[in-house]
């Protein structure tokens, strides 16, 4: 039986799309809950979510709407909630705090694979999909998503490339979009945590961080990707499906930097 935690850090800024994305996590826990093998669960699948909001009133509406859709569901889902907020550091450092709670959390609980999937995103048919690439050797596989850019005011796929020395975000053009989305696995440069398994063991070896002397704006995502490439830790996605990504305005977050 393989443990699975599906997890991500949370504020009130992504209520807009709160109980769409409660009801679609439940959706996979569904699709995996009942498969067996060798006459027994093949998976076991657990929900934490990490709530930063700057009070806990949204830490009380996430409770609400998984209850909620846990009876709605008549779905046994098995789920932790968490309030951390820290009012004295910048947004990065709290996503990096937040992001280090999962981690124990996934190791405390014993879990294969912690599957990162924030919620702002929507992933369909998502444990299997990544499971299938031999998780022995390929320990960080995610899914492809399009990543809001504010300063251009449009879609992006999600795209890092090493140019030289620089790690730089590169948009990606018609003829490069259609290359990519050829249903195979690709190795990557640089992945987000939108929709990506990672194995636990991964995460005993690199936690999450920020270099508060960075002046990319990069998050503790990008760094932790980095040091997984530095360990010569492989990253992977698959280009089998791409999936929605109903990201919000961060013009109205004052506490980002």
């Amino acid at each position: 039986m393989k443990k699975i935690l599906i997890a991500c850090p949370t504020s009130s800024h992504k209520d807009y799309c709160l109980d769409e994305w409660v009801e679609n996590i439940f959706n996979i826990y569904k699709q995996v809950a009942y498969i067996k093998e060798n006459n027994m669960p093949k998976y076991r699948v657990y929900l934490f979510i990490v709530d930063n909001s700057q009070d806990n009133k949204n830490f009380y509406r996430i409770k609400e709407a998984l209850i909620k859709e846990r009876l709605k569901s008549r779905q046994g889902l098995n789920f932790s909630l968490y309030y951390h907020y820290n009012k004295d550091i910048s947004l990065r450092e709290l996503m990096s705090e937040c992001n280090n709670l999962i981690t124990e959390f996934c190791i405390e609980i014993k879990a294969d694979y912690l599957l990162s999937i924030e919620s702002d995103v929507f992933p369909n048919d998502v444990v299997e999909r990544l499971l299938k690439h031999n998780p022995n050797s390929k320990k960080i596989v995610a899914l492809p998503y399009f990543l809001y850019n504010s300063i251009a005011s449009k879609s992006i796929m999600f795209d890092m490339e090493d140019i030289g020395d620089n790690r730089l975000c590169v948009p990606v053009d018609t003829d490069r979009l259609f290359m990519l989305t050829d249903g195979k696995l690709h190795e990557a440069q640089q992945l987000g945590l939108g929709c990506a398994m990672i194995h636990r063991s991964i995460l005993k070896q690199i936690p999450f961080r920020v270099d508060k002397n960075d002046k990319t704006g990069s998050h503790p995502d990008s760094f932790f990707y980095d040091d997984c490439r530095a360990k010569g830790i492989k990253l992977y996605f698959d280009t089998s499906a791409y999936v929605i990504h109903k990201n919000g305005s961060w013009k109205n977050i004052k506490y980002m930097e």
